[in-house]
């Protein structure tokens, strides 16, 4: 068997340990394993690019520098990958810093930067604010470099700089439709044949250009007179071309007259009226502007009864939607009302099923009197002239009780009543003993609240059956209890 002297073997060790550390990791698991690596690229992501490449270049240049080598470490799974990063943090922080400070010290020339770009200047003036940047650059890098008596005494001329650039801008925005439109009247020699015309329009552009040059922010007034100037360069050459046509067909001023008049006659013809060309210029002008006032004058009343008629339909639509509102509200409510009391029936009926369950019929018979459960308890004993409860009656009484468990809520009344044997009044109390005695043994055995129960006598006042038989008269020696919902 072949052998290898150990200095091979420890060679070939590194070479295999060299191989496995060159592995190629995509940049998700570089990042993921190289923390420091993944910090810096967060901080890049969040950081003002713009600004640091302007105010801070040499340090935000070496923090991109030492991104793209970190990157390109940890993907070759190369260990340098986390030191590098960790300088280019340190690069990044510095061109933060610098720029925060240059921003101070430049404030004002940032701002007047801001307006130009603003205003559109990268674009209409792209080669002239790239030079101002570039010597912009010059003055954020000798700030950096710690010149700072350089990076001051220039910051007026750039300031100035930014300005032009940023007039500029506005000035091409407003004015160049209207001086665009001013050549082309001259081409067409309006100048020429409307030159008092055209002189307004010149004039209007001046005073467009005088506004901004004096107020820069007074756009709107420049604006205006820009429109003007517009308006007043076609207007010319709109003169121009009538002036051609007369001299081109030799018009003299009768012609003159008979096409104005024929060209007011076409434009007035929808008015349907005959316009009086026999009349002064002055009363024909007058008798049109009058034919166009009465025509404006009715459509303005067509217009009103029309907003009339739509304010009304509104109104009424309005009115409408409100009572249908109400009535579906009137409806859910009645609606929701018969829901509840058919839910509130459906359960007070399987409650009086509940009930007539407890008893047998020789006990009690129960009945339902609106929403109130009553339970007539003919199978009560009581010694005759006695109200003593005997003990033969605690059956029933303790199911009277189970019924009342039912209606928690609900007030109890006990009606004692007797037969027609005795005295009225002799009857009377009796009936009422024997409620106050059977009110309180639902309380103290059935555990009825006190202040639930109610007790009452009617003596033989109010017999359900003839007290001329022995069972009729048993029927009428009764206990009533009265589950009021």
């Amino acid at each position: 068997m072949k052998t290898f002297p150990r200095t091979t073997l420890f060679l070939i060790t590194i070479i295999l340990v060299s191989c496995a550390s060159q592995q190629q990791l995509s940049e998700r698991d570089a990042l993921s394993k190289f923390h420091s690596v993944a910090s810096l690229k967060q901080s890049f992501e969040r950081a003002d690019h713009q600004s640091l490449a302007l105010l801070s270049q040499t340090s935000y240049r070496k923090a991109k520098d030492a991104l793209a080598e970190a990157k390109s470490n940890a993907m070759k799974n190369n260990p340098k990958a986390d030191a590098v990063a960790i300088s280019g943090q340190k690069y990044l922080d510095r061109a933060i810093s610098n720029a925060d400070s240059a921003s101070d010290i430049f404030s004002e020339v940032l701002e007047a930067r801001n307006g130009a770009v603003k205003r559109g200047a990268l674009e209409e003036s792209a080669k002239a604010m790239g030079e101002a940047d570039k010597d912009f650059k010059e003055l954020t890098l000798a700030l950096e470099t710690g010149d700072a008596d350089k990076a001051k005494i220039r910051r007026p001329e750039m300031i100035q700089r930014y300005y032009r650039l940023e007039l500029a801008s506005i000035k091409k925005a407003t004015v160049d439709d209207a001086k665009s439109t001013l050549f082309r009247a001259k081409a067409n020699k309006a100048h020429k044949y409307a030159p008092k015309t055209y002189a307004s329009a010149e004039k209007e552009l001046d005073l467009a250009a005088s506004i901004l040059d004096s107020d820069m922010n007074s756009r709107d007034r420049a604006a205006q007179a820009a429109e003007k100037s517009v308006w007043l360069a076609e207007r010319s050459m709109s003169i121009s071309d009538t002036v051609k046509e007369f001299r081109s067909n030799d018009f003299e001023l009768e012609d003159i007259v008979l096409w104005y008049q024929s060209q007011l006659s076409r434009a007035t013809q929808p008015l349907n009226t005959e316009i009086p060309l026999n009349m002064p210029n002055n009363n024909l002008i007058n008798s049109v502007s009058s034919s166009i006032e009465n025509l404006v004058a009715e459509r303005n009343e067509i217009e009103t009864a029309l907003m009339d008629s739509e304010r009304r339909y509104s109104d009424a639509m309005t009115s409408s939607q409100t009572e249908l509102a109400a009535m579906e509200r009137r409806q859910k409510n009645v609606d929701e009302e018969r829901i509840h009391q058919t839910l509130a029936e459906k359960k007070i009926q399987e409650k009086l099923a509940g009930v007539q369950g407890i008893f047998n019929e020789d006990e009690a018979t129960v009945y339902l009197q609106r929403n109130n459960i009553l339970i007539r308890a003919h199978g009560f004993w009581f010694p005759s002239g006695k109200s003593e409860i005997e003990s033969q009656n605690f059956s029933i009484l303790n199911k009277i009780a189970k019924a009342i468990s039912f209606f928690p809520g609900a007030s109890i009344v006990i009606s004692g009543h007797t037969d027609s044997v005795g005295s009225e009044e002799t009857n009377m109390v009796l009936s009422i003993d024997r409620a106050v005695k059977v009110s309180r043994f639902l309380n103290e055995v059935g555990n009825v609240a006190s202040d639930r129960l109610a007790s009452e006598g009617f003596g033989k006042t109010k017999p359900v059956e003839s007290n001329g038989t022995p069972e009729g008269r048993a029927a009428n020696r009764r206990v009533e209890v009265l589950i009021v919902n």
